[in-house]
């Protein structure tokens, strides 16, 4: 069930990124799950065969991405080791990937907040979302 972040307003700006779970299961083949948020304001999942294509809505509603950073901090699990730009904040003027992969057969959990700033430090915090994205690979 998608939940999604009430629009919270910033200088010109109304974000509302989705929280929800994110559990892809491949059978027997390496699987992928992650989130893309876009420079032009889309929200995307990604499917087991590592394909970013289920879309999630629009994560920016008025102003540019250019005036929003994102931060991500690992809450629990091992973290996403496919697509990961790191700690602290990168500006959303270009598409920024999390992703992760579970091979051999087995569960990778990641707990992750992403938090919305109108600026690359200090600022306002506009949006602070957390997901479970969770890969599995099962027999």
């Amino acid at each position: 069930m998608a939940i999604r972040n009430r629009a919270i307003s910033g200088v010109g700006l109304i974000i509302s990124p989705s929280s929800v779970q994110i559990s892809n299961v491949r059978l027997n083949n390496p699987c992928w799950a992650g989130v893309r948020f876009s420079l032009v304001g889309t929200e995307v999942e990604n499917t087991p065969s590592n394909s970013f294509s289920v879309s999630r809505g629009n994560w920016l509603d008025k102003g540019s991405a250019a005036e929003v950073w994102i931060g991500r901090t690992i809450n629990s699990g091992p973290g996403f080791n496919i697509d990961d730009p790191g700690a602290g904040r990168h500006q959303l003027s270009t598409t920024r990937t999390f992703n992760q992969q579970q091979s051999p057969v087995g569960v990778r959990t990641t707990n992750v907040t992403f938090d919305f700033w109108d600026a690359a430090s200090g600022g306002n915090l506009l949006a602070s979302v957390t997901y479970d994205v969770i890969a599995e690979n099962t027999l």
